[in-house]
């Protein structure tokens, strides 16, 4: 689901990709559809490349980075945002703070 939540921030992605201008159409699910998306991850990463606008080798440089890519984009992910309307989100959050009370607990 981590890349799920990631499909959301259509400026990060576009950033990560080095064009935050762009305009090309990414392909990026609303909210609603991201969880039910049956490959997020490579719907992830196929958005990136877009977002580079990008051709041959540097298109191929730009896919080999994906796991640097999804690690700058966890780092900017905006736990306010959008991420808060996602059923898996609310219940990773959930099940943090339930775990916080029982470590309060001890």
């Amino acid at each position: 689901m981590t890349e799920a939540w990631l499909l959301l921030d259509e400026s990060a992605i576009r950033s990560v990709a080095g064009k935050p201008g762009g305009r090309t159409h990414l392909g990026l699910p609303g909210w609603r559809e991201a969880e039910r998306h049956a490959d997020p991850k490579q719907l992830l990463a196929e958005c990136l490349l877009k977002a580079a606008e990008e051709k041959g080798r540097r298109r191929d440089r730009i896919a080999n980075r994906f796991p640097q890519n999804r690690r700058q984009l966890l780092e900017r992910l905006d736990r306010h945002g959008p991420v808060t309307k996602l059923e898996s989100w609310r219940r990773l959050v959930s099940d943090i703070d339930d775990i916080v009370v029982r470590w309060a607990d001890e």
